[in-house]
């Protein structure tokens, strides 16, 4: 696939999160961020110190350090100052004339982005058997693609492959938790240990659920790729290509049919195991076995 490198310039925004005085830019982007949230869109620079000594994180904050830390998220472009100009006769009057912050639209991606990576150990995904039932299902029901309309086939395709992505993601998180330092940590901490047995139990269900599904789900994979795998996909190709868009970038069709061929491939290679390659599920298995083991 035909990477765009147009824009691969530095992201200024993301600067505050390696610059040295790393705990108050965060702080500060915070404050704008959550305010923005409670549709508070402009703050003071007092009413950002207020929230600072109220947050109680950075140790004896003063107001021009507060006014340079402003002004440097401001040329990273973070923050947009605004000057309140009412009553100002004087070059002198313009220049202590008070500013009002607001966070700009690409540092509210960037935060919510940070505060993803925060949650991302205790936002609790889970291991749904439900995921199973559904990409179950959907592979079942490949059989009959052929015959619906654009619209149907795109539904099919794209949540398919949701679920698989899910699925394949959630997993990865979960063994992400328990084969790390904080997971080692997590293991130890006392709610953990009082529900040791459950968490068990839950992972047992998991792989049981598991099994039960890959078998199915990998012989019906296996006759879809060497039965009608390139009818499927251009079918879902051609619906592709057919779908209005505005305001998104169009792929061309070679590119497309790549993007489709690779998104094939990974689902098919997460259930199926072939030419001494053993699949990503018997693998997510001896994961989760292992994991209990750790327990």
């Amino acid at each position: 696939m035909r990477i765009n490198f147009d824009n691969m310039d530095k992201v200024s925004e993301a600067s505050y999160l390696s610059a040295p005085s790393v705990a108050l830019y965060r702080t500060i982007m915070r404050i704008l961020y959550r305010e923005k949230q409670l549709y508070n869109s402009r703050l003071s620079t007092t009413e950002i110190m207020e929230k600072i000594i109220e947050f109680g994180q950075i140790p004896n904050p003063d107001m021009e350090t507060l006014k340079g830390a402003l002004t440097q998220l401001t040329d990273w472009g973070n923050v947009t100052a605004m000057q309140d100009l009412k009553d100002v006769h004087t070059i002198e009057e313009y220049k202590n004339k008070a500013c009002h912050y607001s966070i700009t639209e690409r540092a509210v991606i960037m935060e919510r982005a940070v505060i993803d990576l925060e949650n991302m150990f205790s936002k609790g995904n889970v291991l749904s058997a439900t995921l199973l039932d559904r990409i179950d299902k959907a592979v079942r029901d490949a059989e009959h693609i052929a015959n619906r309309n654009n619209y149907e086939v795109l539904e099919w395709w794209r949540n398919l492959q949701e679920d698989y992505q899910k699925l394949e993601q959630n997993f990865s998180d979960y063994v992400h938790i328990f084969d790390s330092v904080q997971g080692e940590k997590l293991m130890h901490s006392v709610d953990f240990l009082i529900q040791k047995d459950r968490f068990v139990e839950y992972l047992r269900e998991f792989i049981r659920k598991l099994q039960k599904y890959s078998v199915i789900i990998e012989q019906n994979l296996k006759r879809i790729h060497t039965e009608k795998k390139d009818e499927l996909l251009a079918v879902v190709l051609e619906s592709e290509l057919n779908l209005p868009r505005i305001g998104t970038e169009v792929l061309h069709s070679d590119e497309l049919k790549e993007q489709i061929d690779g998104q094939w491939n990974a689902l098919y290679h997460w259930f199926v195991s072939e030419s001494g390659r053993e699949s990503e599920c018997n693998r997510a298995m001896e994961y989760t076995n292992e994991i209990i083991r750790k327990i």
